[in-house]
């Protein structure tokens, strides 16, 4: 039987090739080959994954952003009148917002104050309770630790309360009080600086007067040279200056009637006038004087040499008459002896002054002649010695 059924799928089997070579495929043939894909093809696959991939993402996200949460707190029941307030305050954006602060900010105020005046009205009406309850405690215990212990809680309380109080009346009478006192020292200085400085004022303007005065009136020029003499640091010297004396005109004897119409009676032209200027007379600034005696000086400086005054001078307040004695110092320089006199003593009175000696010719000093060959020989024979000892 099995043969038989072999035998009847052979021929079967024969006829399938058969049928393949009639068609012109082999039996490999009969599947597609797969063909290379192009590039355009591999972008349009990999558009349609990233796509996809995208858009799942943006879906993602806006359900993370517009997603109810579940943590929300229940909403409480009832309208809700206050105003919540921010943590963190900063600029306001709008008036709008500022009015609604301001009001907030006023009610919790007036909330404020309502409870310190119950608290101070209660405060009031607790301490005849409290010492009567310590009055019997008192009484029947005896035990200060309570009344202490009531004492600072009491204290502590008043300490609470009196915090947000206004300030009493008599606590702005006496600040008005401080303050008008501070103001009225503030004008009692401000007066006293004002009466100092005119006082001030009118000295510099004596001061100054008085400089000019003494400035434009005789004798102006020997102020004005001590003034600036004492101002440089130096020691004031007084002025010297020599002593006038003034002729004193007498008045004409009087005229008898005959010799006044004698002389006037005489032709001459009365309307013409010479024309002239007035001649003002300058007051010297030199003292005549002459060595009082012959004097050796050497080539130091410093060495004394007498003068004789040969007319009066007026130093200072303190008159000097004629031949007196005044000692200066000399100083030889080249041909020619400086003297200084720095000082003048009379009748037990000492004046710092300062004289320079000058010649007839109006030169500085009294000329000496062969004090330089003097010096070179000096100089020569101090040479010598300086050589002969090295």
């Amino acid at each position: 039987m099995e043969n038989l059924k072999n035998q009847e799928r052979q021929p079967a089997n024969a006829a399938t090739p058969e049928k393949a070579e009639e068609k012109g495929q082999t039996p490999k043939q009969g599947k597609k080959e797969a063909r290379p894909l192009t590039p355009e093809e591999m972008l349009k696959r990999k558009k349609m994954l990233v796509y996809p991939l995208f858009f799942l993402v943006f879906l993602g996200a806006m359900w993370l952003i517009f997603a109810p949460s579940d943590s929300d707190e229940p909403l409480r029941e009832g309208f809700n009148v206050d105003v919540p307030m921010p943590e963190d305050k900063g600029l306001l954006s709008d008036k709008k917002t500022a009015y609604e602060q301001s009001a907030f900010e006023k009610k919790q105020k007036e909330k404020m104050n309502t409870l310190q005046n119950l608290a101070v009205s209660l405060e009031q009406e607790e301490p005849a309770a409290d010492e009567v309850f310590l009055t019997e405690e008192d009484t029947d215990n005896g035990s200060p630790s309570i009344r202490s212990s009531a004492n600072a809680y009491q204290d502590i309380n008043r300490q609470l309360g009196s915090f947000y109080e206004t300030r009493p009346a008599e606590d702005d009478q006496k600040t008005l009080e401080l303050e008008w006192r501070i103001q009225e020292l503030e004008r009692q200085a401000e007066e006293e600086r004002k009466a100092r400085e005119n006082s001030e004022e009118q000295l510099r303007l004596m001061e100054k007067s008085y400089e000019m005065a003494a400035r434009y009136m005789p004798g102006g020029g020997e102020t004005k040279q001590v003034a600036v003499s004492s101002s440089t640091g130096k020691t004031p010297v007084c002025p010297v200056t020599q002593v006038t004396e003034r002729v004193v005109s007498l008045l004409a004897a009087p005229l008898s009637d005959e010799e006044f119409a004698r002389q006037y009676g005489k032709p001459r032209n009365m309307g013409f006038h010479t024309v002239g200027t007035v001649r003002s007379r300058t007051e010297r600034n030199g003292i005549r004087a002459c060595v009082y005696r012959t004097v050796t000086v050497s080539g130091s400086d410093g060495q004394e040499v007498g003068l004789r005054l040969l007319e009066p001078v007026q130093a200072g307040e303190l008159y000097i008459p004629a031949n007196t004695i005044l000692t200066g110092t000399a100083k030889i320089s080249g041909e020619r002896m400086e003297i200084t006199v720095s000082s003048i003593a009379f009748q037990g009175t000492i004046l710092p002054v300062e004289l320079d000696a000058y010649d007839t010719r109006g030169m500085k000093g009294i000329e000496v002649r062969g004090s330089q060959e003097l010096t070179a020989v000096k100089e020569m024979a101090a040479n010598m010695g300086s050589a002969i000892y090295n």
